[in-house]
């Protein structure tokens, strides 16, 4: 469920991913949560919640993704300090979302997020600035990009990280290397 004020949404896709930053040795997890419509007067909307970077992990932090459980992040200012919001919602356009907390929880082999926090939608007077956003959700783990990396140098890379047998290794249409959960 995505909640936007008194408006309730039923989410399509609540995707997490993640790259490895190379140049900070991190992994790098963001979030793309995206609605289906409602059937109602804002039958026109389709809410999109995203944060980049939201969480960084340095190499060994983990043990397997489903370690995330029991991250708490938060932020009160909508950006950052290279000025790029933490996270954006999207219904007529993108909004920074602020004053929120992420809690990401497990249950069984899925981890699931509770975000909270203010965004605006400006579309009038009552859906206009600083409105409640509430997601409640399952998250399903995309996996791990390594841009147009050899499967070989990806697994090295990721074997700083993670243990790479828990992963399979996808090479996309694009020929973007990707490993997913097994």
């Amino acid at each position: 469920m995505l909640k936007i004020s008194d408006l309730n949404f039923k989410v399509r896709s609540a995707i997490l991913e993640a790259y490895i930053d190379k140049n900070d040795m991190e992994i790098k997890w963001g979030l793309n949560i995206q609605t289906k419509s409602d059937k109602g007067k804002f039958s026109h909307w389709y809410p999109m919640a995203c944060a980049k970077n939201f969480i960084v992990s340095p190499p060994m932090q983990l043990n397997h993704w489903l370690d995330l459980a029991g991250t708490n992040v938060s932020w009160k200012k909508p950006y950052g300090p290279d000025d790029d919001p933490y996270a954006t919602l999207y219904v007529f356009e993108h909004e920074p979302i602020f004053n929120s907390k992420i809690t990401i929880n497990r249950k069984e082999k899925s981890l699931y997020i509770k975000w909270g926090g203010l965004s605006d939608v400006n579309c009038n007077l009552k859906y206009g600035q600083s409105l409640s956003l509430e997601i409640e959700t399952e998250l399903f783990f995309k996996g791990i990009w390594f841009g147009r990396e050899s499967e070989a140098d990806s697994k090295a890379l990721l074997s700083q990280f993670l243990d790479p047998n828990l992963f399979k290794f996808i090479k996309t249409e694009h020929e973007i290397s990707l490993f997913q959960p097994k």
